[in-house]
């Protein structure tokens, strides 16, 4: 999308960042116990979740300065064939060429390079680096803005990957900025404000929910945004700062229990959201919501609801279907796999202990790729 604002073909954006996963794990440190003991699950989407990666980047169209360099070009082809290692030093000298050589009108161009940098770093599992070369080519916008929409666009996509690094005061800042560009069809800047403010403990407001009438979204688009939103604000609700969970069960209930707001929106999307090719098939944000919702409900002890192992098998289903290559989304297999297995170890400890098993192995999977370590990654580990 940035790269459309900008003139040029799409895949070269910094947004292709943006087709991470909707949900996120993070740890938030317990003020009873004093260490990081309770996992919060912080929603964080967009409504083209779904077009960033799947098709491959292409030197058509993209402004002849870039075309003549041939780092560029490299570095674009081996980012589009998985070689993710090969891509990055071809990609970062590009990036130093065009900061120091292009004229000062060329802040796409320089946007662009810094963007396709970051998306190497994204897809490799570096977030803060990915982070830092977005906010690189948010200044380079600043200098000569392109147009709201691409400025606010790149600086969500910093903001998104300042998130999923766990910087949140960071994430935070560059939201506000997005924010404050006011582009009102657009809404993903207000969605990772609201998932900041879950995962710093503070509850959305109730009246920020998505009003569908107000943003130029198809319907199973708004549906999505609304099942995010809702379940940003149930997990502040779910867990306070103060570590309790008291009034958790009522308010998973209130949402989540048969025909209640959260749950029409998850479990009539199974049946009929609309793949990128047009067929019937799961979308990924509502997959991400699904195993969320199951997550939560497990944290605070609520395994048991009726609800909770349906939406959990739903989102198992939905990943073997979907497949997805992202880094940030691969780890919603292992977590759902031991929320799963969390939620029916009593009733059959046999299926339990093979689940858990399975998730063990691909939490040890995931954690040997670039990017899978970490502080969150050794805690479920």
């Amino acid at each position: 999308q940035v790269s459309r604002r900008l003139g040029v073909g799409r895949n070269h954006a910094s947004m292709a960042a943006m087709a991470a996963a909707a949900t996120s794990v993070f740890c938030r440190c317990c003020p009873v116990v004093g260490v990081a003991a309770a996992p919060v699950v912080a929603a964080a989407t967009r409504h083209c979740a779904r077009r960033g990666f799947s098709a491959a980047s292409s030197l058509a169209g993209a402004p002849s300065l870039l075309g003549q360099l041939p780092d560029f070009a490299t570095g674009c082809a081996a980012l589009d064939a998985g070689r993710f290692s090969e891509a990055a030093a071809p990609l970062a000298r590009a990036a130093e060429v065009a900061d120091a050589y292009f004229p000062e009108a060329a802040s796409r161009e320089r946007a662009l390079c810094r963007s396709a940098l970051g998306r190497c770093h994204w897809l490799s599992g570096r977030y803060a680096d990915a982070a830092q070369q977005f906010e690189a080519g948010l200044g380079a916008l600043r200098v000569r803005p392109e147009g709201s929409a691409a400025l606010q666009l790149m600086a969500t996509a910093a903001g998104r990957a300042r998130f999923e690094a766990g910087q949140f005061d960071e994430a935070a800042a560059v939201a506000a900025e997005a924010m404050s560009v006011g582009v009102s069809t657009d809404p993903s800047a207000r969605l990772l404000s609201d998932a900041i403010e879950a995962a710093r403990g503070s509850t959305p407001p109730a009246d920020a929910l998505v009003d569908s009438d107000s943003c130029s979204l198809a319907g199973g688009d708004a549906a999505e945004l609304e099942a995010v939103r809702r379940l940003n604000r149930l997990v502040a609700l779910s867990l306070p700062d103060d570590g309790s969970s008291d009034s958790a069960g009522a308010a998973l209930e209130a949402e989540l229990a048969d025909g209640c707001p959260l749950a029409q929106l998850v479990v009539s999307e199974q049946e009929t959201a609309v793949d990128e090719g047009g067929g019937s098939g799961p979308r990924l944000n509502i997959s991400a919501v699904r195993s969320a919702a199951g997550q939560l409900a497990v944290a605070v002890g609520e395994g048991s609801r009726p609800w909770v192992r349906p939406l959990l098998v739903a989102a198992l289903k939905d990943f073997e279907v979907l497949q997805p290559s992202d880094p940030a989304v691969k780890p919603v297999l292992f977590r759902t796999l031991a929320a799963l297995g969390s939620a029916i170890g009593k009733a059959e400890p046999v299926t339990a202990e093979g689940l858990f098993r399975s998730a063990a192995d691909y939490a040890d999977a995931f954690a040997s790729l670039p990017g899978g370590g970490g502080r969150r990654m050794a805690l479920w580990r």
